[in-house]
């Protein structure tokens, strides 16, 4: 069985026995190496964490966590952590950026199994590294940005990166193909800094550039992780000061829910389940040992997906939706559907993913 294909055994597994006592493997440890930016930036650091806690709702394991302030710190880290680690010991790296700290390593990682997130590496035993394609929830996200005139009457919309990553274009590209489809245009793409730790952790910075889109867009969309909590604030500050039905400026997000935190001018929020992938990661080594293999994950496998606020955008609700409160996916996926140009874009963003990632 693939790497691929055992992770999302795993998934299967977990929803079969969620409701299961809770088991204690007392020779377990799970050592996390956060990314920039610590905890409470609602980006992977976050989804990473929540990863943990979930795990830990069907089991028992011993945690210890490290919050570097530069990568010379995270480095020296993993490399303490390595030197006291054996087998029944999973690092779990929180950041793409430690792709180069792990082929560094030779595949020498003295027993100890490593998870890698959000990056892809070479494969080595003991190694599992994810990737996430998400052209395609992206492509929706353009999709819901355009697709309501009473949101975007221009159908203008602009784009901000944290820097250009691969990942951060392929969101990019999957969004502007999905306004592009649905009659929108593009007028901007911005990236907050060359630099992608500085561009993934500037608030500010990212904040100046939606600032200047003002008068000419609809909606922005930002894939800058800690950066986007910038434009998020900036937004919904405008929209509390705007006089009695002025037009707003939308959010369309990646990387966490910030309908959570920006709920009065968010549209929709293009997702990653790293959480998902971390707590499968442990619950197999739990079982077992940690299958390795480079990973690459998507829409298709539901982890990476488009949420959209449940009373706003491109949509219909059915059921008790009144209740909904508290956004979070469940409340969604009982509660929202997608109208008919969303719904066919489904198959569109697939294909366009597809001939995409051909090119």
């Amino acid at each position: 069985m693939s790497a691929r294909r055992r992770l999302l055994a795993i998934v299967a597994l977990v929803a079969v026995g969620s409701c299961s006592p809770p088991a204690r493997i007392e020779a377990l440890t799970v050592r996390v190496l956060f990314g920039p930016g610590g905890l409470g930036n609602s980006s992977t650091n976050d989804s990473v964490n929540a990863g943990i806690l979930s795990a830990r709702v069907s089991t028992s394991f011993d945690v210890e966590r490290f919050l570097p302030e530069s990568d010379e710190e995270a480095a020296a880290k993993l490399d303490e952590w390595l030197e006291r680690s054996g087998p029944r010991d999973l690092i779990v790296l929180g950041a793409p950026s430690y792709a180069p700290l792990v082929e560094a390593l030779e595949c020498d990682f003295n027993g100890a199994s490593i998870l890698l997130v959000d990056a892809s590496a070479e494969t080595c035993p003991n190694l599992r590294s994810v990737s996430f394609r998400s052209f395609a929830p992206a492509y929706l996200g353009g999709v819901a940005a355009v697709s309501d005139p009473s949101l975007a009457p221009t159908g203008r919309v602009a784009m901000i990166g944290g820097a250009e990553t691969p990942p951060v274009r392929e969101l990019l590209d999957g969004f502007r193909a999905g306004v592009e489809a649905t009659g929108g245009e593009v007028v901007g793409e911005l990236f907050v800094s060359e630099d992608p730790a500085e561009g993934f952790s500037s608030p500010d910075a990212a904040a100046a550039l939606a600032g200047g889109l003002f008068g000419t867009v609809d909606v922005i969309f930002v894939a800058a992780g800690r950066s986007s909590e910038g434009v998020g604030e900036l937004l919904e500050e405008r929209a509390r000061r705007a006089p009695p039905g002025a037009d707003r400026v939308w959010f369309v997000d990646s990387d966490a829910n910030e309908i959570l935190l920006y709920g009065e001018v968010t549209i929709a929020n293009v997702i990653e389940r790293i959480d998902v992938v971390v707590r499968d990661a442990i619950l197999e080594m739990i079982a077992g040992d940690l299958t390795s293999g480079d990973v690459v994950v998507g829409f298709r496998d539901h982890l990476t997906e488009l949420l959209l606020h449940p009373r706003r955008g491109p949509r219909v609700l059915e059921g008790a939706c009144d209740d909904c409160d508290v956004f979070v996916p469940s409340c969604y996926r009982e509660c929202t559907t997608l109208e008919n140009v969303v719904t066919r874009a489904e198959s569109a963003a697939a294909e366009a993913a597809r001939t995409w990632r051909s090119r």
